[in-house]
């Protein structure tokens, strides 16, 4: 359907492991570090949801490279399945804002290209990789086999905070930073970017 390079991003086997992140706080920034010399190697990627279940649906999708540039924005109908006023009141996107747009399933050609042989971060990576998948299932029959990094995780080793789990509005708080358009897929994929790059410099 999208040509013989899927077969590098959808293998025969299962999908990678998110990369390990029971490591010292001098190999967190380390893979941070890597990140930021190694710019086209990697992808930012955030998505909102109409819930948090595991049915829940994307609504929109950000993709980001490591100079700032969007690669790829886009809000989603979700179709019958409709936005949960909890969602709704986290991020924003209501109904009525996704009702002329594409389903996901629709625009799928668009990126998934791009996504070969990248290297994935996300905040809270589980999350993301689990309904990025379950949204490329319902056309190919395997994910993708791209490696993930979990921004949170590698922060939280990084700046020794005792904490397994921290919000991105938190991190953001702490490295003196703005916040950028908050629980919105573009605006997340910014403050991931702004807080690795502090983390980076400030070592």
């Amino acid at each position: 359907m999208f040509g013989q390079s899927l077969k590098k991003l959808f293998g025969k086997k299962k999908h990678k492991k998110l990369a390990p992140c029971m490591i010292s706080r001098e190999k967190a920034i380390e893979a941070i570090d890597a990140m930021f010399r190694n710019i086209n190697e990697y992808f930012i990627i955030d998505t909102e949801t109409t819930g948090l279940n595991d049915d829940s649906r994307i609504i929109e999708l950000c993709i980001m490279d490591l100079n700032g540039n969007i690669r790829y924005s886009s809000l989603f109908n979700p179709g019958k399945d409709g936005i949960k006023p909890k969602a709704s009141a986290i991020n924003g996107i209501t109904e009525e804002m996704v009702a002329d747009k594409p389903l996901f399933i629709e625009e799928i050609g668009k990126f998934v290209h791009m996504l070969e042989g990248k290297k994935l971060i996300a905040w809270n990576a589980p999350f993301d990789r689990k309904f990025f998948n379950k949204e490329l299932n319902s056309v190919f029959t395997m994910p993708l086999q791209n490696e993930w990094y979990d921004a949170m995780a590698l922060y939280c080793k990084a700046r020794c905070t005792g904490l397994e789990r921290i919000s991105l509005a938190n991190a953001v708080k702490n490295e003196g930073l703005e916040r950028s358009d908050a629980h919105r897929a573009q605006g997340d994929c910014q403050d991931v970017l702004s807080v690795l790059r502090k983390v980076s410099v400030d070592g």
